[in-house]
């Protein structure tokens, strides 16, 4: 009869070593938002990858809806904002950026004309007018890549 000779401890004790389980990864980021977020941090943000100027209206859109009851504070919102960030993300995956504004959301006072929804300087009178062209700050804002809330 053959005997079995007992397997070292050492070398179980250098095998188990080798196979010990992978360290735990890093907790995934926190997603984005865009509480008290600057445009740097915005941009820095998208420059990342962890997130979208389509993922920034959509939080803006969002938190408008939520506080608009109590706060009144706008008058009109771009119907076309998602499809102007999905148009910036498009040319920001393909290596353009205009600058620093490129898919920041923004807000105009409604006495800045904007050909994008109703501009009223808050009067009655012109309620539901949509001026027949931009003012040059709306322009400048477009051009920079901003996005008209």
């Amino acid at each position: 009869m053959t005997r079995v000779r007992p397997f070292p401890v050492v070398c179980l004790l250098a095998l188990s070593a080798g196979c010990a389980a992978p360290p735990p990864a890093a907790p995934p980021a926190a997603p984005f938002s865009v509480v008290e977020a600057s445009f740097s941090d915005m941009q820095a943000a998208m420059a990342e990858g962890r997130v979208t100027s389509r993922q920034l209206v959509e939080q803006y859109l969002q938190r408008i809806a939520l506080h608009e009851e109590t706060l009144n504070a706008t008058l009109a919102v771009n119907p076309k904002a998602l499809e102007e960030a999905d148009r910036l993300d498009a040319e920001r995956k393909a290596g353009k950026v205009r600058g620093p504004l490129h898919g920041i959301p923004v807000a105009l006072k409604d006495n800045i004309h904007t050909t994008d929804m109703p501009t009223t300087g808050g009067a009655v009178a012109f309620e539901g007018f949509v001026p027949p062209y931009e003012a040059t700050l709306t322009r400048h804002l477009k051009d920079a890549g901003a996005i008209i809330l």
